[in-house]
């Protein structure tokens, strides 16, 4: 069986490639398009840091507060370092930040390559 984290990071790969991939496809449609797929990719990514938070915090025993979890709601790239420190030793916390931002560049990375593929591939079509 499948844990929840490794289901996680699985779901943000393939949240990474499809907005690539409609993204390009709705840009090439119409402005109309664009957005609405921006808005729904969006939508779908915005909670994404706080299901992380929220499903580490249950593995770890860690209370959670209201401010933390407004803090990743609203601000995640200073939410989710703030939990690494509250939450590990401080070199834990420190190499987990540093994954952190990595993860978050690497689904830019992903979106960006899913996006140019997809765009060189209607070229043919």
């Amino acid at each position: 069986m499948i844990s929840k984290k490794s289901f996680f990071y699985i779901f943000l790969i393939v949240y990474a490639v499809a907005d690539g991939y409609f993204t390009a496809i709705s840009a090439a449609r119409s402005k109309e398009d664009y957005e609405a797929c921006y808005a729904i990719f969006f939508l779908i990514g915005v909670p994404l840091p706080f299901i992380w938070y929220y499903l580490d915090a249950n593995a770890r025993g860690f209370q959670r507060t209201t401010g933390l979890k407004l803090l990743i709601i609203l601000l995640a790239l200073v939410g989710i370092p703030v939990y690494l420190f509250k939450s590990r030793s401080w070199k834990k916390a420190l190499v987990g930040t540093v994954i952190f931002i990595f993860v978050a560049l690497g689904i830019g990375v992903i979106t960006g390559i899913a996006s140019e593929i997809t765009k060189r591939m209607m070229i043919y079509v």
